[in-house]
């Protein structure tokens, strides 16, 4: 086993922390929001939106959880099954290709509503939504193709692999293909930021409803938040113990951010409907 040097150990603590705060974040907001999501989602008839919203809402904490368990440094105390799943290089290989491929299912997810609602800004013109389904299924594909080959280029060269000393897996290469998987969800994040752009100065001045107004805000904070430019950055710096810094933080922040947004769409359906005081709803991206 290699000797690891102190900036690789500091790398290994930044990513730990990082990913600690992203789903502590995630699971806080979660908490305090899940009254409003029964009320909002729950409460939908059955379909896409409400089934991919749940999917994203549950299933990203799950994985984020037991992905945090190759962080956390397991104590000799820990039950000797955990141990035995993290022990192996092919424990690590596997819970890594897991979480990627599960990423990419809720990436997928995500990704598909925050074009639903760039259509609704575009009244479903139909060049748009041409357009949108053109870039997601384009997108899709390049992050799945750079997926495959960065799940060979984990089985094959075992590039994660569980240290003792430190009790968790680490990242011992970088995955070439990486890059690619950042580069194109980047490409994915400009093309919403223009096309919620674009709508925003095609409208005249003062024709923004509240509708407008909320997929315009939480568009913007879509965009700012999920740019993925620090993992791109991270994949091209070929450093192994930052390469995850930002992964689980922008994950979850994401998928914060997206059921935010649902649910505060939820709550303009109701304005629109009953009339119900804006104000008196508190509608906020972030409260």
């Amino acid at each position: 086993m290699e000797s690891i040097t102190a900036g690789q150990l500091a790398g290994i603590y930044q990513t730990r922390y990082f990913s600690f705060a992203g789903v502590t974040a995630l699971m806080l907001d979660h908490i305090l929001t899940f009254n409003r999501e029964t009320q909002l989602v729950w409460t939908l008839q059955r379909g896409y939106l409400k089934w991919a919203f749940l999917i994203n809402r549950y299933l990203v904490p799950i994985v984020l959880i037991l992905f945090l368990c190759t962080l956390s440094g397991h104590d000799d105390s820990l039950s000797t099954v955990v141990r035995f799943v993290f022990i192996s290089p092919v424990g690590c290989n596997c819970v890594l290709i897991t979480g990627c491929f599960v990423g990419l299912v809720s990436m997928s997810v995500s990704n598909s509503l925050i074009l639903l609602k760039v259509r609704t800004l575009w009244d479903g013109k139909k060049n748009i939504v041409a357009a949108t389904r053109a870039v997601f299924l384009v997108s899709q594909t390049g992050v799945m193709v750079a997926m495959g080959f960065a799940a060979f280029e984990v089985l094959s060269n075992h590039v994660i692999a569980f240290n003792p000393p430190l009790g968790m897996c680490i990242m011992t290469k970088t995955p070439a293909s990486w890059k690619g998987v950042w580069a194109v969800t980047i490409l994915f994040d400009l093309f919403t930021f223009i096309m919620v752009g674009l709508n925003a100065l095609s409208r005249p001045r003062g024709t923004h409803t509240l509708l407008m107004k909320v997929l315009y805000r939480d568009g913007l904070f879509f965009f700012l938040v999920s740019l993925r430019l620090l993992n791109l950055v991270m994949a091209v710096s070929s450093d192994p113990s930052r390469v995850m810094l930002g992964v689980c933080l922008i994950w979850s922040l994401v998928t914060t951010l997206v059921s935010r947004m649902i649910m505060n769409l939820r709550l303009v359906e109701i304005v629109t409907k009953y009339s119900v005081n804006e104000a008196a709803l508190a509608l906020s991206a972030f409260g």
